[in-house]
């Protein structure tokens, strides 16, 4: 008999039909819980439900954390247990979890039409999200992760869900026929082409919609690793028979037949249903997936119950099955989650049992014990309503009371190392849990100590993000799988930021690829975090530095910081290596010469001895350093000021503090402004010179006097004249 119960049958067992292919699931199934019980799984699974939820492992129903017992042979002792675990998980849920979550949708292509669909991607499964049960799936898995190791979001389309849309649906007479709008002209006829006719009609534009499902909900392959999407899986949901009955009604004589499943595996027999429980009406309805492969170009999803198939589809999604897995741990080489929270239980117990032992013994000895010798004359009566006056006779002792010791030395000590244990187990410490030790002074150590009981968290983080990505894709998925024929409504928000309804059809969403989520730094998930953040920020003058600053503490993602610098210095790295082969390279005028001309210096010096015998190398290296020094002395103000450069100095030497001058030589003179343009430069030079006069005193060259206006009637007047 083959492993999937198909016998020897060559044929893939997920391509199989009728009851092949039941009995091949059920051999699945089979072979799946026989690995969860042989690695004590389903026990687990009852041991993580009775802590979380304060039971008695032993006998479900019984409310252990939420009542004293009286239990042994003649109830002398006191059964006292504390539901810490729960509180522990609770206060593990809310730090992972942090805040609601953001999606950035990416476009497929980078032209308008796409880039433009961005938006409305957004919008779409921001709200996808909050209305499809996103939020509450996320919460529910979450929990499902951290008490029973993982969890599921089983995503389908539900067709009645949605708002109402306005849509065109064939005319009942399939005869009926009217003018094409568009004006089209039928050649035969040379009249407007005839269509056929339709009628306004208000349908629900459907809504993708999540249940969640846990471990033992979920059939799988026991042994896939990690990494990869599962290629097939069966989902095991109770339903009643008689709504069945009315869905399927050409199969309703048998599904009225069918009786109660006995199953060990199923949630009632989980977790002390042993019976029925009224659960008389309840059918397991097994939905089978397998995403599309080369074996299944289409993939299928089959409905099952008992050995009726109900119904055998493609894949409802074109690249996987609509089934979303959080889990932050497994075990490895095998597909089954493990919860951290369990590393809790065991520690609990020795708790339970030491504060239920010293719960007895104080019961049992906490009152003091009265001694007299026999015969003494004690009115007992009077004893119990606090009479304490007494007579005896001379020779006889005083009543005596006898205190028992409370408990055994180390009691209290080991008891406070255990609940150490929690908080280590856990990684939540004194402060997160509202109990902060007297050192904790000040608000930045309070919110570093947040931050690392936050940090602890980050497996059970990047799970969440990884399932609310996923989760988000599925819900776009599913619009534009089963919304086609109809236009889908979405609430959205305009930008005075009041909700309206609006209609989004296929073609507005179709360019979006798939959801990314900016994750948040565990620090900026707190209050005290938060206040940490803006102390630093507001002592930094530099808004791009407070700008990386910030993206550096929400993301992680600190190239910000030094991408000026680090591109800077691979430019620098390029250009030396150009140089060095004696490849001229460009200056351009955003280079900063106080990086590159010491860069290239420093390279020039280190390559020495190579450059001596590679005299274009060396030319190329000065020319390039002096091109910098040009360059520079050039330099825009405004640019410098930008760019955060020093604005180059006058160079001393020239008289415009031009380095060109330091480079190529004396500027050719320029004109004087009196000077008709027609005139050569030396009929401007005797003009000059015979305009300027001389003190004939001393010898000294007078200063020239201004040229009159071109064309003016009034003549320069020579220095020195009367």
């Amino acid at each position: 008999m083959a492993a999937d119960g198909g016998g020897t049958s060559n044929t893939f067992w997920a391509t199989r039909s009728a009851g092949d292919l039941v009995t091949a699931l059920k051999a699945k199934e089979r072979a799946y819980f026989q690995v969860a019980e042989s690695r004590g799984l389903r026990r687990m699974w009852e041991i993580a439900y009775c802590q979380y939820y304060g039971l008695n492992p032993a006998a479900i129903g019984d409310m252990a954390t939420q009542s004293l017992a009286f239990v042994g042979a003649s109830s002398e002792f006191i059964r006292f247990r504390l539901g810490e675990v729960r509180s522990f998980i609770k206060q593990e849920l809310a730090l992972s979890q942090g805040e609601r979550p953001a999606f950035k949708c990416v476009a497929t292509n980078t032209d308008y039409a796409a880039l433009s669909q961005v938006r409305t991607g957004d919008q779409v499964v921001s709200y996808l999200y909050q209305t499809g049960t996103g939020e509450e799936m996320e919460s529910l898995a979450l929990e499902g992760d951290a008490v029973f190791g993982n969890a599921f979001a089983h995503v389908r389309w539900d067709y009645e869900g949605g708002d109402e849309v306005d849509i065109e649906i064939p005319h009942p007479d399939p005869t009926a026929m009217v003018e094409d709008e568009s004006g089209v002209i039928d050649l035969q006829t040379g009249m407007p082409r005839m269509v056929p006719a339709t009628i306004p009609a208000r349908v629900k534009s459907g809504m993708p919609s999540a249940t969640v499902v846990y471990p033992w909900e979920v059939v799988r392959e026991p042994y896939s690793r990690g990494g990869k999407p599962h290629q097939w899986s069966i989902v095991r949901e109770s339903m009643s028979k008689w709504e069945l009955a009315a869905e399927y009604p050409e199969l309703a004589e048998k599904l009225v037949a069918l009786t109660y499943e006995t199953d060990v595996f199923s949630g009632h027999m989980l977790f002390g249903q042993s019976m029925r429980d009224g659960a008389e009406d309840t059918v397991i309805v097994r939905h089978f997936y397998h995403a599309p492969c080369k074996a299944i170009p289409g993939g299928r999803h089959v409905g099952v119950v008992g050995d009726l198939i109900l119904w055998d589809d493609p894949c409802p999604l074109p690249n996987r099955i609509p089934l979303v897995e959080l889990c932050s741990a497994t075990f490895i080489g095998t597909s089954f989650g493990y919860a951290d929270s369990w590393d809790m239980i065991s520690v609990q117990e020795m708790i339970d049992q030491l504060c239920s032992d010293g719960a007895s013994n104080f019961a049992k000895f906490g009152r003091p014990m009265i001694v007299a010798d026999e015969g003494l004359q004690i009115d007992k009566t009077l004893l119990s309503h606090g009479h304490f006056i007494w007579t005896k006779p001379p020779e006889n002792d005083f009543p005596k009371a006898i205190s028992f010791a409370a408990m055994p030395p180390g009691y209290m000590d080991f008891l406070q190392y255990l609940h150490s244990r929690h908080e280590s187990i856990s990684g939540l410490n004194n402060v997160v849990r509202g109990k902060p030790d007297k050192n904790i002074t000040s608000g930045q150590m309070a919110a570093l100590f947040h931050s690392i009981a936050l940090e602890f968290r980050s497996a059970e983080q990047r799970a969440l993000n990884g399932f609310r990505k996923a989760l988000a894709n599925m819900f776009l998925d599913m619009v534009r799988a089963f919304a086609s024929d109809t236009p889908f409504v979405a609430e959205v928000s305009g930008q005075s930021e009041r909700p309206y309804q609006k209609q989004f059809n296929m073609q507005e969403i179709n360019g979006i690829k798939r959801i990314h989520i900016e994750p948040v730094s565990s620090l900026s998930r707190s209050t005290a975090g938060n206040l940490a953040i803006a102390d630093i920020l507001i002592k930094i003058e530099d808004p791009r530095m407070r700008a990386a600053i910030l993206k550096g503490i929400e993301t992680g993602q600190w190239s910000d910081f030094t991408r000026t610098d680090r591109n800077a210095d691979l430019a620098v790295t390029w250009e030396n290596e150009q140089l060095a082969k004696g490849i001229p390279c460009r200056v351009v005028a955003t280079d900063d010469p106080y990086v590159h001309v010491p860069c290239h210096l420093a390279e020039f010096d280190a390559r020495r001895e190579q450059l001596n015998t590679q005299p274009e190398a060396v030319q190329a290296f000065l020319d390039h350093i002096l091109e910098h020094l040009g360059g520079y002395q050039q330099l825009n103000p405004n640019l410098a000021r930008i760019l955060r450069i020093p604005e180059p100095l006058p160079i001393a030497g020239t008289p415009t503090g031009d380095a060109n001058m330091m480079m190529t030589g004396p500027a050719a003179p320029v004109p004087d402004a009196g000077v008709p343009p027609g005139d050569t430069p030396e009929r401007a030079q005797e003009a000059v010179g015979a305009a300027q006069g001389t003190d004939q005193a001393t010898g000294t060259k007078l200063p020239k006097p201004s040229s009159p206006p071109k064309n003016s009637s009034v003549q320069p007047q020579a220095a020195g004249a009367a």
